[in-house]
């Protein structure tokens, strides 16, 4: 055969195959590159329960805001029980304003004894071993605390004070705070604010 008759048909198959490629490309059965796709992670739902919302500062909140809340708290999805009363209140890393890092609440109801805590995560239900005082706290009648610092702003808020701490039952509110090496102690009428002599305590 002569080489130029080899030459054509060598050329006409080559034509066929690029008739035949684009005939599959255009039919989008040409084989393609695969692609790797990374698949997004699926966010599950995350049960918040209760949320509370605090309009003043992240870092510390008043008692009455907070009992507001505390009032509110679903406790029955807790410990099945919806009744709670209040026999203790305490309040952790107090400013000079009367507000708190932490508020705690000691509570019974039914079922059992508990501390309900609140910070700046939210939240946080706790079984309790303390005994409580035998009187129960009526929130609403309390004295408002930052008034108590307002009032008692020289002994309360004085700058060389490193830390307070309060502690609320239905009758008193004491208030510590920790001044150079010691430790000092006022105590307030919880329903009327009036500071009680240390002899009368």
């Amino acid at each position: 055969m002569r080489r130029s008759a080899i030459i054509g048909i060598l050329a006409a198959l080559f034509i066929v195959w690029l008739v035949v490629v684009a005939y599959l490309a255009m039919a989008g059965t040409a084989p393609v590159p695969a692609k790797t796709v990374t698949a997004k992670p699926v966010r599950q739902p995350v049960d918040l329960g209760f949320i509370p919302r605090i309009p003043s500062d992240p870092a510390r909140f008043s008692l009455s805001e907070v009992s507001e809340l505390a009032a509110l708290y679903p406790l029955e999805q807790q410990n099945g029980s919806v009744e709670k009363d209040i026999y203790y209140i305490a309040g952790k890393n107090v400013d000079p304003e009367g507000n708190a890092a932490t508020w705690i609440y000691g509570i019974k109801n039914a079922t059992g004894v508990f501390f309900l805590v609140y910070d700046a995560q939210g939240w946080e239900l706790v079984p309790a071993a303390d005994r409580f005082p035998a009187q129960k706290i009526d929130t609403g009648t309390l004295y408002n605390v930052s008034s108590i610092f307002a009032e008692n702003h020289d002994v309360l808020a004085s700058p060389s004070i490193a830390g307070r701490e309060i502690e609320i039952t239905a009758n008193t509110a004491r208030i510590l705070v920790r001044e150079g090496a010691g430790t000092k102690s006022y105590a307030f009428d919880s329903l009327t604010g009036a500071l009680i002599p240390a002899h009368e305590e």
